[in-house]
């Protein structure tokens, strides 16, 4: 690393002087530093694995075998749990080096390759890496045994350095997917968690690289049923800038509707209202699903900074996320409460929304097709069970007092539907008869005697104790 040795400490929280050891599942993970100095500084992750222990408890096809020796998954976890944010590019001390790109270098002295050998460039390449790779042998000596042109081929082990100027944290989630990704096995059970975990470390690339499905068919030990997940949550993961601007461009229809109306602020005080009245001052924990670019989030930590346990906004797009962490994190720099922004689908099951008091998903399931549905209400109303979920959505009968907007077209280009006061009762009623809710529905915005209010929102408070 060419930069002062004290940045790569901040980034990896840990302390160049300090040797560190961490107890993990079949091994013992060692941080330390080799070598500091102004010009470079080295951090080593060093493994030392209970082959016995692994064999005991995961019935190794092979008594004696390489996990001592190799980077493998056991790597993957060590990286997880001991450079946790690092990984995340948090950095409370120095929080402009979290973004920072700087000359980085990984150098894995023993890797396992199942496959060829070009495999080791198509993966890392594509992200931008230099990469040097070597193979190495049974024995250099030996004849018959060593650095051979008939062995030359059959080795299944490298030294592996990937090189770029990139951030720790976008080189640590490279390495925590694409090292067991190589040993095409992993050393646990890959259950689904596996593919939240695949999500929240490469959502932001995995897409466009060119090996994506063979990255996640191996990461996910080739269970189809995970592997068809991941492929879908991906697919709606995240857009480019280019279309991302188009995007905003087609979608402005709606702000020059409602603009005149005042109708989004309007909503966002209505949301923080039932938030007051809910709370009443107690603390609380908060996730608001489809969060954006964090506009509800920001205000809920001005109003109500002092009662809050724990903040989460989910989204199902990256760049979008990364907007709202800079805004809530330069506007709201030292606070005393969590925070946590995730990448994800509200149609799949995702254990991270689980633990709050208040769910908010305001503008939000107009833009789920109406047949998945009944998945993201199970996965809210079933598997997460906030107490209060605050649910806001157009009032379709309202549009025919938008000038502009022609009969049977709706507000938004991305809208799937559009319910009647009616339709959104029935769907609120079901909802509460099947997960135990009871509900209260109020209108936002100015009232019409005919057409009712342009939005409606539905509070939903469970009933199980």
């Amino acid at each position: 690393m060419d930069n002062p040795a004290d940045e790569l400490g901040y980034l990896l929280y840990k302390h160049p002087a300090k040797f560190q050891s961490f107890e993990l599942n079949y091994c013992t993970a060692h941080c330390f530093y080799a070598q500091v100095s102004q010009e470079r500084t080295t951090f080593c992750l060093l493994l030392d694995t209970d082959p016995m222990a692994l064999n005991k408890n995961l019935a190794l096809q092979n008594f004696v075998n390489d996990r001592p020796y190799v980077a493998s998954s056991l790597m993957s976890v060590a990286i997880g749990r001991t450079l946790k944010s690092a990984m995340k590019g948090v950095c409370k001390d120095r929080p402009e080096l979290g973004d920072k790109e700087i000359a980085l270098q990984a150098h894995l002295p023993c890797i396992h390759l199942a496959g060829n050998p070009a495999l080791l460039k198509e993966l890392f390449q594509p992200l931008g890496y230099t990469v040097e790779a070597n193979p190495l042998y049974l024995d250099d000596i030996e004849p018959g045994l060593g650095n051979s042109e008939i062995l030359d081929w059959r080795s299944t082990y490298y030294s592996l350095t990937i090189s770029a100027t990139t951030t720790v944290s976008r080189m640590l989630k490279h390495l925590y997917v694409l090292i067991p990704v190589l040993d095409n096995q992993k050393h646990y059970y890959v259950g689904k968690d596996e593919v939240e975990l695949l999500m929240s470390r490469a959502s932001d690339w995995l897409a466009e690289h060119p090996l994506k499905d063979l990255i996640i068919r191996r990461y996910l030990a080739h269970k189809s049923h995970l592997t068809q997940e991941a492929q879908a949550l991906l697919a709606h993961a995240d857009i480019d800038p280019q279309k991302f601007e188009e995007q905003s461009k087609k979608a402005s229809k709606e702000d020059i509707l409602e603009k005149p109306l005042s109708l989004n602020q309007k909503r966002l005080d209505a949301v923080l209202d039932q938030i007051q009245a809910i709370t009443n001052g107690a603390r609380f924990k908060l996730i608001d699903l489809g969060c954006g670019e964090g506009k509800l989030l920001n205000l809920i930590v001005e109003r109500y900074r002092h009662s809050l346990d724990r903040l989460a906004g989910l989204d199902a797009t990256v760049s979008i996320l990364e907007r709202a962490n800079r805004t809530l994190t330069r506007k709201h720099p030292n606070q005393d409460w969590q925070l946590d922004l995730m990448h994800g689908s509200l149609t799949y099951r995702d254990r991270r929304i689980s633990g709050f008091d208040i769910a908010t998903c305001i503008e939000v399931i107009e833009h789920i097709d109406e047949s998945r549905l009944d998945a993201f209400a199970s996965n809210l109303f079933g598997a997460a069970r906030p107490k209060t979920v605050i649910v806001t959505t157009p009032n379709r009968e309202y549009n025919v007092l938008f000038a502009g907007l022609n009969p049977n077209q709706m507000r938004h280009a991305d809208h799937r539907f559009e319910w009647t006061r009616k339709e959104f009762t029935a769907w609120t009623d079901k909802i509460c008869k099947i997960y135990g809710y009871s509900c209260s529905i109020e209108p936002v915005g100015d009232v019409d005697t005919t057409y009712g209010a342009p939005t409606q929102m539905a509070v939903f408070v469970s009933q199980k104790v």
